[in-house]
């Protein structure tokens, strides 16, 4: 059993040991003292409120076996009290079952209860006369108290249910969100595997272009030196023309391959400077955004980890910037840092969006997966609001390697 269900046992039982304490509290005089009916009659009745309170649902229900079980255990009260015990004890359990009733049914049934249980703590009071002689003032109080309980018990099962509702609303928002965070980051690895793959399928058709004019090429080389060697004894006028066509087709060739080298060299990976160039310049073309895009000419590449964690960063500010700035100016810095931990890259952007300082702004899905892309690589990750407007976003990502020492001394 777990510490949950543990706790709510034990809330279930000690409030029904408490309930029915007080109901033989109230039982206690009359079950031990008067005339034998009067006695039988009420532990009778002490046993019935034992049942009906060992029955009583956990929560409101919409079952009918409930109301109907109150409505009996009201008749039984008002019975006893005009024909039998004659007391003040029945009005005290209407009550009891009025605050039972408006806690524990839900729905029309609850208002509908509200009715007979009037209607016979009414009656009690106008036969009986628990008060005697007092003022008729008392009545009034005593029956306003009788509706004040049933209201009040009902009011405080509807906040209750409300308030279920809104934790079983926010338990499913928690799940909705954190399947969205999965799905996102899915998305992210998606993407940058399909980036790999498209410098892949770039480089597999480098590769067939090499294989289809350069081997084609030499494989025809091959072919015209075998003749070659035949017909330069019989035909060396012939001979040297075909030298000259065979220098002709290795030029070609040694152009193409050439190319093809240059291709392959201008493919930048994902992580490079030029990919996140090529991002900035998509979201300018494809906004109204003036990106000013400051990085140091001897950073040109760096570690795969460290590319990534950057690539994703900035991305995802940028979006941030389109969806909710209303900014019309973004400018980024791409600069080495040398930390006490060892070198580190940091990227700072800042817009001239509509956050003010001062501002309550909560950190959505974008803000928390930069910062948990930046921690997860051992970095940190901060904001801010500027003055008059704006915001500065500023990540350092750590930056290992060789790279990153070749990098820091050609600054210095």
């Amino acid at each position: 059993m777990s510490l949950t269900t543990r706790h709510e046992t034990v809330n279930f039982v000690s409030r029904r040991v408490i309930l029915f304490g007080l109901v033989v509290y109230d039982m206690w005089a009359k079950m031990t003292t008067g005339a034998v009916v009067v006695r039988t009659a009420t532990m009778l009745e002490c046993a019935l409120y034992g049942a009906y309170i060992l029955a009583m649902p956990r929560r409101r229900t919409t079952h009918r076996w409930f109301p109907l079980a109150s409505a009996g255990m009201l008749v039984v009260t008002v019975c006893l009290s005009l024909f039998v015990q004659h007391n003040e004890l029945g009005s005290t359990l209407t009550f009891f079952i009025a605050g039972m009733t408006g806690s524990r049914v839900r729905g029309k049934a609850a208002w509908w209860m509200g009715l007979p249980t009037f209607t016979g703590f009414l009656l009690m009071l106008i036969v009986v006369k628990p008060f005697g002689s007092a003022p008729l003032i008392a009545y009034i109080g005593y029956l306003a108290g009788l509706v004040g309980v049933y209201l009040g018990t009902l009011s405080a099962g509807v906040r209750r249910r409300a308030r279920e509702a809104q934790q079983q609303y926010l338990r499913d928002l928690e799940l909705a969100h954190q399947a969205l965070q999965a799905a996102h980051r899915e998305l992210q690895e998606a993407s940058i595997q399909a980036m790999q793959a498209a410098v892949l399928a770039e480089r597999n058709r480098i590769g067939r272009e090499i294989h289809d004019s350069v081997g084609h090429a030499l494989t025809s080389l091959v072919v015209q030196l075998q003749a070659l060697q035949h017909r330069i004894r019989q035909d060396p006028q012939g001979a040297e023309q075909q030298v000259k066509a065979l220098l002709r087709v290795t030029r070609q060739s040694l152009q193409e391959v050439r190319q093809a080298v240059r291709d392959v060299a201008s493919a930048a990976p994902i992580t490079s400077a030029d990919a996140l160039l090529a991002l900035v310049h998509s979201v300018e073309a494809n906004s109204r955004l003036s990106i000013d895009f400051h990085l140091p000419s001897q950073f040109d590449h760096w570690a795969l980890e460290t590319g990534v964690v950057i690539y994703r960063v900035l991305q995802e500010a940028l979006t941030n910037v389109v969806r909710h700035s209303e900014a019309t100016r973004v400018s980024i810095w791409l600069e080495p840092v040398d930390l006490p931990d060892g070198p580190a890259m940091r990227l700072i952007v800042e817009d001239n969006g509509k956050l003010r300082a001062f501002a309550p702004l909560a950190e959505g899905f974008g803000m928390q997966s930069m910062r948990s892309r930046c921690q997860d690589a051992g970095g940190s990750f901060h904001w801010r609001a500027l003055e008059p407007h704006g915001m500065r976003i500023e990540a350092v990502i750590p930056w290992p390697g060789e790279l990153a020492r070749e990098a820091m001394q050609l600054a210095d």
